[in-house]
């Protein structure tokens, strides 16, 4: 379906790597959040800055601590 929409081979791989890591591990953003949120004592503000500066390295989702 990727290459079909004209997605080039190494981002579709990319992508459904990316996707199937996620499964297999069961590790998303929110899992993350959560998890995040009840280690950092409930801090919001402490959550949301964590969680741009880990948008901003390019890791996905599931490789974040």
């Amino acid at each position: 379906g990727l290459l079909g929409a004209g997605v080039a081979a190494h981002d579709a791989d990319r992508a459904l790597g990316v996707i199937e890591q996620r499964t297999r591990l069961r590790r998303t953003g929110s899992v993350w959040q959560r998890e995040t949120l009840a280690r950092f004592g409930g801090d919001r503000e402490r959550l949301v800055r964590r969680y741009r500066e880990l948008a901003l390295s390019g890791l996905p989702v599931h490789l974040w601590e």
